[in-house]
C-alpha cells in the first residue's frame, strides 16, 4: 500500500543488435557457442572463474602475429603462424589471397587509389589477425 499522493514509473530500455543479429540482446549472451555457468565467486569475486575459463579458452588459441609496416606506396608484411593473407584497398578484395614467404615477410603494393588498405590473416581457415591503416591524401 502506498501513501496517497505517492506515485513512480519504471522505464526499462535494452540494448539490442542490429543486421545479421538483430533483436539479439546485446549485454548478458555471452559469446556464442560458449556455454558457461556463473559462480559464486564470479558473483561475490569479481567474475574471478569467468575470467580464468575465459583465459584458458584464449590459452588454447594458436599463437600467430600481424605485423605491418609503410613505405610510400608499398606495405611490409610480417606474420607468424598464418597461413594465408587476404588483402582488401577501401573494402573490395584487392587480388589473390596471399601465402606468406616461409619467413612470414611479404611486400604488398598499395593501388594507387586506395584510401584505406585491410589485411586479414588467417590459420586453418579461420580469421585470426586483422589490420587496418588508412592512408592520408594530399600535400
Amino acid at each position: 500500500m502506498k501513501p496517497d499522493g505517492v506515485s513512480f514509473t519504471v522505464a526499462v530500455r535494452r540494448a539490442v543488435r542490429s543486421n545479421d543479429a538483430e533483436g539479439t540482446l546485446v549485454e548478458d549472451v555471452g559469446v556464442s557457442g560458449q556455454p558457461y555457468d556463473m559462480t559464486r565467486r564470479d558473483i561475490f569475486g569479481g567474475n574471478r572463474d569467468l575470467i580464468e575459463h575465459c583465459a584458458a579458452m584464449l590459452a588454447a588459441q594458436p599463437r600467430t602475429r600481424l605485423e605491418i609496416g609503410r613505405r610510400g606506396r608499398t606495405l611490409s608484411v610480417k606474420a607468424e603462424g598464418l597461413d594465408q593473407l587476404d588483402v582488401y584497398a577501401d573494402g573490395h578484395p584487392a587480388g589473390v589471397p596471399i601465402t606468406p614467404n616461409r619467413n612470414g615477410a611479404r611486400r604488398i603494393p598499395i593501388p594507387q587509389d586506395a584510401h584505406e588498405f585491410e589485411v586479414v590473416g588467417f590459420s586453418q581457415g579461420v580469421v585470426r589477425q586483422r589490420r587496418r591503416l588508412t592512408i592520408a591524401t594530399g600535400p
